[in-house]
């Protein structure tokens, strides 16, 4: 038997369907608004939930180099796996691109009830 789960958020850019209700994003799209709040969010800024965040905009102002893109891809996995149930991490690769002075990242995934891995690109920059 075949489990279906069916993960929803409201859609992140608060978009109304026909009936004018906020349209939901639904499984893939819903997870990468949530990784995009974690990572995205600075910390103390949230209202009534001070620590949620991506807690990474410190390292941003560290030296660039080998050790603070493991220490931003450890704080970058402690927050998904601490605010993110929804998945399983497959892998993350952080690698600084320091002509450009940012890190450039990948993150490898499965859904919850899936047995199909997913990916997500993004950027880290001051």
């Amino acid at each position: 038997m075949t489990i279906t789960y069916v993960w929803s958020d409201l859609d992140s850019e608060f978009e109304k369907d026909t009936s004018g209700d906020v349209t939901q994003d639904t499984n893939v799209d819903a997870i990468l608004n949530s990784l995009k709040n974690i990572l995205g969010t600075d910390q103390g800024t949230r209202r009534m939930l001070q620590t949620f965040s991506g807690d990474i905009k410190s390292l941003l102002f560290e030296p660039m180099d080998k050790l603070t893109a493991r220490l931003l891809g450890q704080r970058v996995l402690e927050s998904i796996k601490y605010w993110e149930d929804r998945i399983t991490i497959e892998g993350l690769d952080v690698e600084p691109v320091y002509d450009q002075g940012m890190y450039r990242c990948r993150l490898n995934f499965t859904i919850v009830g899936s047995d199909t891995e997913q990916s997500i690109d993004f950027i880290l920059s001051r």
